[in-house]
């Protein structure tokens, strides 16, 4: 087992040139989403799961996911990441360099490397707002197509 607690630094901020932030991967998706919202003029990652205790790395490298009709897993936000390999090699990641590396390394389970470092595209800060309702299930069944378009979350 491994313990990235101690990579938990914030690199890079995303700026209005490069909507990206670089990170250790240890850092817990909560700290993260703190950092970003703090960043002015406040961003976000445009998905994550339920449960923000997780790192960047176990959240991308298990395909954590939240939810969205069009949104993918954390892993997709990925666009670079550095891996420490096996024989102690360090390689820089992304869909241009390594690539077939990369598209394998993204939801990776950890068997192709450590990873290091990991830089997410962000969307700038939005607010979401929770609504909950009884619904008759088969009426849900009737309704769940019409209601998957009209809500870009619906859980």
């Amino acid at each position: 087992m491994l313990n990235l607690d101690k990579l938990a630094a914030v690199l890079e901020l995303p700026t209005a040139d490069d909507m990206t932030v670089l990170v250790e991967a240890g850092i817990r998706v909560h700290n993260l989403n703190a950092a970003l919202l703090a960043a002015a003029p406040g961003y976000a990652l445009i998905n994550t799961g339920a449960i923000a205790m997780q790192s960047v790395a176990g959240a991308t490298q298990t395909g954590t996911h939240g939810t969205g009709r069009d949104l993918g897993s954390m892993s997709s936000q990925l666009v670079g990441m550095t891996l420490l390999l096996a024989n102690g090699t360090m390689v820089n990641i992304s869909a241009t360099q390594h690539t077939s590396l990369f598209n394998a390394a993204r939801v990776g389970l950890g068997a192709l490397g450590i990873v290091i470092h990991a830089r997410l595209s962000v969307v700038p800060a939005f607010k979401m707002k929770r609504a909950a309702m009884p619904y008759d299930p088969d009426d849900l069944l009737a309704d769940l197509p019409a209601l998957h378009q009209q809500y870009e979350r619906l859980q």
